[in-house]
């Protein structure tokens, strides 16, 4: 009879621990989902700026990125890595902003050195965004 209480005792104490860990893990694996979820979201609204062509567009997309970091900037996240990459997009928002704006600044001053680096400027951010895109969409999808 003892050994009895004493195995169900373990199994009494085993289980709960077994349940309180499994809904913990489960907490986070949703947290990180969620946290996901939001980020991709309001990046993804930035799939929806128009391209530029000329230098009221380009100051445009310039104050659209401006608020588009804004609403980066606002979001709560609990995951520490994609905390990273949301200040890795913030930086990445305020920067494309300002060569916009240089290159409606360029175009509107007939600067040709400025327009060419502030061209150049973008490109290289643009490949950048999408390089973050790619590692925050393998962390998502990934773990």
């Amino acid at each position: 009879m003892a050994t009895y209480f004493l195995q169900n005792l373990k199994y009494q104490t085993l289980l709960p621990l077994l349940v309180g860990m499994s809904l913990i893990l489960g907490g986070c694996q949703n947290l990180k989902v969620s946290d996901c979820n939001q980020l991709n979201e309001v990046t993804n609204s930035g799939k929806s700026l128009p391209v530029a062509k000329n230098s009221d567009e380009f100051m445009q997309l310039s104050q659209s990125l401006g608020q588009l970091n804004l609403k980066i900037q606002a979001i709560a996240l609990q995951d520490q890595n994609l905390n990273t990459y949301k200040n890795e997009f913030s930086q990445l928002y305020e920067a494309m902003a300002q060569a916009s704006s240089q290159i409606s600044q360029a175009a509107t001053n007939s600067d040709r050195n400025l327009l060419i680096q502030s061209q150049q400027s973008l490109k290289t951010l643009n490949q950048q965004e999408l390089s973050l895109v790619a590692a925050v969409n393998k962390y998502c999808i990934g773990n």
